[in-house]
């Protein structure tokens, strides 16, 4: 039992001592952290990334398709998450007592995620009412925050799920583990696609407007040479 009580500390020997499975708030607060940041969040960055374009002129209220996924993603990700805190705080009571890592880092970074989760809104609101270069600097911190808070997710998820009763008392945790990682790669896959048609795409436009250019100066070079182009 000593074990136990290093790795989870004084708030964990209990459950240890008593043989008692996990507690359902330990469990809800690992699935809605998990569906925050294995499926709201990163869809979420993916469609503000890579789908502005993908509906010209369709809106809704006067608010473009993307930037609706957009809000209703990153306010299910705020909801969980805020959910997810609250189960945990009054589970342990304060702040964790976790004492041996990789288990101790768990808290600080998942603090560290919430904090950003919390702000990224409010930067997103002065995003939406700013202009010019302190609207570009207000955009450069909404996705560098958005950004961080879903790497910095992804290694404190997995930290939770190899923590020892989530691998010892209900079920594995490699399956856990395996289901989420296998989200996240998927993520990465879509998100490199996107970038290889982007890029793609990008380049397709650039090579007609200069095609474009070209027809241009030489119908001006033309005319220019025999006036009798122009009539």
């Amino acid at each position: 039992m000593n074990y136990s009580h290093s790795y989870y500390g004084s708030q964990y020997s209990n459950y240890y001592l008593s043989q008692h499975s996990i507690p359902s708030d330990v469990k809800a607060h690992a699935c809605l952290m998990i569906l925050a940041w294995g499926f709201c969040n990163p869809n979420a960055i993916i469609i503000s990334r890579h789908f502005k374009k993908g509906w010209p002129g369709r809106t809704i209220n006067n608010l473009a398709y993307w930037f609706q996924f957009h809000v209703i993603l990153q306010s299910f990700t705020l909801g969980f998450v805020l959910l997810a805190l609250m189960i945990i705080v009054v589970h342990v009571m304060g702040y964790s007592t976790l004492n041996e890592l990789p288990f101790s880092a768990h808290p600080p970074c998942g603090f560290t995620v919430i904090v950003l989760t919390f702000s990224n809104p409010i930067v997103a609101w002065f995003l939406c009412t700013t202009s010019g270069r302190q609207r570009a600097i207000t955009k450069c911190v909404h996705q560098t925050a958005g950004i961080l808070s879903q790497m910095l997710s992804i290694p404190t998820a997995l930290i939770g799920l190899q923590m020892p009763a989530l691998g010892s008392v209900v079920c594995s945790s490699k399956i856990y583990s395996a289901l989420f990682i296998i989200s996240v790669v998927l993520n990465v896959i879509i998100e490199v696609i996107f970038e290889i048609i982007g890029y793609k795409i990008k380049k397709n436009v650039q090579g007609k407007s200069e095609d474009l250019n070209f027809l241009y100066v030489y119908i001006y070079i033309s005319c220019s040479v025999d006036p009798k182009h122009w009539s």
